[in-house]
């Protein structure tokens, strides 16, 4: 993993829009923010890096009720960030056209557009919406799914 070059993007990113992990109080990271990435890498090369626990918070949903979130550690999110990176470098070579879940320069009003164009312009004998939301609250163990094309 390349963490020692993508380790900077992902902190930037982080450092702008998250700030300090909720409950937890780390001495600023900006301090000597090369040393720390540095050693950071150097502990995820040499296999001594541990995730830390992710903290469980809870959140009101509009509609009542409450929604669990985890929340990772900052040296965490960085790591995150930076294996995201090469993963999608990887990757996204292989997806299709008119996969939009979850990449990057995409969002639903692209993936509706071009469902629409897709409708309106060949013959579709069928259209399936799956929405698994609330699956995986309740599972704590999920067996893998053999056969499964």
């Amino acid at each position: 993993m390349a963490l020692s070059t993508s380790a900077t993007a992902p902190w930037t990113t982080l450092s702008s829009s998250v700030g300090t992990p909720i409950g937890r109080c780390p001495p600023p990271y900006e301090e000597e923010l090369q040393e720390r990435l540095r050693d950071l890498c150097d502990r995820v090369h040499r296999g001594g890096y541990r995730p830390q626990p992710v903290r469980r918070v809870y959140i009101p949903k509009a509609g009542g009720g409450q929604r669990p979130i985890g929340v990772p550690t900052l040296e965490d999110k960085v790591v995150q960030g930076a294996v995201a990176e090469v993963l999608s470098a990887i990757y996204e070579a292989d997806f299709l056209g008119f996969s939009y879940g979850f990449r990057p320069g995409r969002h639903p009003h692209g993936a509706l557009q071009s469902l629409h164009t897709a409708l309106m312009t060949q013959y579709v004998s069928w259209v399936l919406d799956a929405d698994i939301r609330s699956f995986l609250d309740a599972t704590t163990y999920c067996p893998p799914i053999h056969g499964v094309a």
